[in-house]
């Protein structure tokens, strides 16, 4: 029995504003690692996310360009993942490594240089390279979206198939030397020169997430190297493989929904990508800090919002109900300033109404008296 695709849709979107909403704070900290692991995460997040939705329900291709960028995309995203994790694990072990050398902003700079080199580089490279084995343009999965394809031959192994499997295992090793680390100098994580910023509840936090990336990506990988042997072809020439290079194959739910192995690899990959976008947020989207730094930008917006009402309001001519304390509401026997006037000049007449004889007549005797 299969779920709503709005279900996937929505965890998608959420996984891709926790990463995004998350990202600013560890730029500041000069965190490549996560930097890249969040960019990878969130923007995988938003690709499913859209894919999900022009595509719920029919796999029609209404876009084509748009399925040659994100098919590609999601090339790289097999790397990546797994890469931004090796840059996390690797990072932690040279800072765990430091004891008294003093740690410079070129190194650093250095560091963020090689993070970027991996996170970014082995991606992009990954893209590349998979045109060699991209056996047509992509296929379209009805209520999933683009899918990249590939022609499965000993060199995709090589090009698409193993590298996520030991970027994974590299990881491995450099996390279990961070665990030993972490037990020796675990109440010195707070003196490691240059990282006056690192505790320990931190450092944990960031072997965590090497940790758990390392545990989703190794059984995801080794399971896609057993599903690629399983449906191998013998490499034979460049034409061979790219036969008819520009059809697009659109595969409806129910006829894919029949293999449970596409279902499982499908339903895996893209399930994956959301889940690391939660773990993340798990591990850095909940801690004091954050709260801290969400309480600072909710007042930041709420300040915006108010002050572009009291601004329209003020083009309007008008005062908006929420910038009225109680005791300024105006009652209904107020009186304006338009209206106390008025009453001023209905008094000023009647007075002269009533004066008026006076005055004539005071006038008539004093002309009497002059007369007389």
């Amino acid at each position: 029995m299969s779920y709503p695709n709005a279900l996937f849709s929505t965890f998608a979107f959420v996984g891709f504003m926790m990463c995004l909403v998350t990202f600013p704070w560890q730029l500041e900290a000069w965190n490549s690692g996560t930097c890249v692991f969040m960019i990878w995460a969130g923007l995988g997040c938003l690709n499913l996310f859209i894919n999900s939705i022009v595509w719920s329900h029919n796999a029609i291709n209404w876009s084509p360009i748009w399925c040659d960028i994100s098919t590609k995309f999601s090339i790289g995203l097999n790397v990546a993942v797994p890469a931004a994790g090796l840059c996390i694990a690797r990072r932690l072990y040279h800072i765990s490594s430091l004891q008294s050398v003093t740690v410079t902003q070129d190194v650093k700079r250095r560091h963020v240089l090689v993070d970027l080199l991996i996170g970014i580089g082995l991606p992009v490279l990954e893209m590349i390279l998979h045109y060699i084995v991209q056996g047509h343009r992509f296929d379209i999965f009805e209520d999933v979206g683009c899918v990249p394809s590939t022609y499965f031959t000993p060199v995709a192994l090589v090009i698409v198939t193993l590298p996520p499997l030991i970027i994974g295992l590299i990881s491995a090793v450099y996390a279990t030397l961070n665990i030993v680390q972490f037990r020796r100098l675990r109440s010195r994580i707070n003196e490691f020169p240059g990282y006056s910023n690192l505790t320990t509840t931190r450092f944990l936090h960031f072997m965590c997430l090497s940790s758990a990336e390392i545990m989703f990506t190794v059984p995801l990988a080794a399971y896609n190297l057993y599903v690629a042997i399983s449906i191998m072809n013998p490499w034979i020439s460049w034409a061979d493989t790219h036969y008819d290079f520009s059809r697009v194959e659109l595969v409806l739910a129910y006829f894919w929904r029949q293999d449970p192995n596409t279902v499982r690899v499908i339903e895996f990959n893209r399930w994956v990508v959301v889940f690391c976008a939660f773990v993340f947020f798990a591990f850095f989207g909940l801690t004091a800090q954050s709260r801290k730094n969400y309480s600072l930008l909710f007042r930041v917006v709420f300040r915006r919002v108010n002050l572009f009402s009291l601004r329209m309001a003020q083009r309007a001519n008008l005062t908006p109900l929420a910038f009225q304390s109680a005791g300024k509401r105006r009652d209904d026997t107020d009186i304006t300033p338009s209206t106390q006037h008025t009453r001023n000049d209905c008094l000023g007449e009647l007075s002269y109404a009533e004066k008026g004889p006076t005055s004539t007549y005071e006038g008539t005797d004093s002309h009497n008296s002059h007369i007389q």
